[in-house]
């Protein structure tokens, strides 16, 4: 505040000065040089970033993955034409967790600071286009809910199975049909699609700022 007063004390004392030499008549003045120092001020410049943390085990239930696999390692029972076996089975959420620091101080809530999207595979868009798999209503990938308990954010992506299957896994999906050649070759195609997905890359950008 005593900054601000100054230069507008002076300025009131410069205006009294110029009314006061229009009632004094004609005056000569000797002119008059001071001179006065001033002080340099540089405030301490402190950086206050922001700073995403993963955790130690940063995926919920150390699962990073989606498998669109059988509902289980091994899915088979009596009467089953279709059965699965294999090293993974179904996943369709991942849970990414991390924290937020802002300078020192870890963020307890959000307030829109935190944003995320993901970015999907162009094999993953064409199995949503073509209804074998599809993201959950109400999940926007260009703006993903971010979610935070004490000075843990997390962020979730879940799949659900597409129509094409009845929402179901494909295992429970063709098992509840009869046998027939037209089936067969029909789960034939629709696993093959599903088996191009291995290895492609989902990214999910998570941004504090």
């Amino acid at each position: 505040m005593k900054r601000k007063a100054f230069p507008i004390l002076l300025c009131f004392l410069i205006c009294l000065s110029l009314v006061g030499v229009g009632f004094a008549g004609w005056v000569i003045t000797a002119p008059d040089t001071k001179s006065a120092e001033g002080q340099i001020v540089v405030e301490e410049v402190t950086e206050n970033n922001y700073a995403i943390e993963p955790l130690a085990s940063p995926w919920s239930d150390g699962k990073s993955s989606f498998n669109f696999v059988g509902p289980t390692t091994s899915s088979s029972k009596d009467g089953d034409w279709l059965t699965y076996s294999g090293l993974q089975a179904e996943n369709l959420t991942v849970t990414y967790q991390f924290k937020v620091k802002r300078g020192t101080t870890y963020l307890t809530e959000n307030n829109g600071v935190v944003t995320a999207k993901a970015v999907l595979g162009e094999k993953v868009n064409t199995a949503i286009t073509n209804t074998y798999i599809k993201l959950v209503d109400g999940i926007d990938v260009n703006s993903l809910t971010v979610s935070v308990s004490g000075d843990v954010f997390s962020v979730t992506l879940t799949f659900a199975w597409g129509t094409k299957f009845g929402g179901n896994n494909p295992y429970n999906y063709y098992n509840a049909q009869t046998y027939s050649s037209t089936i067969k070759e029909d789960a034939i195609t629709s696993l093959g699609a599903l088996k191009e997905l291995t290895g492609e890359k989902i990214t999910i950008t998570i941004t504090a700022k």
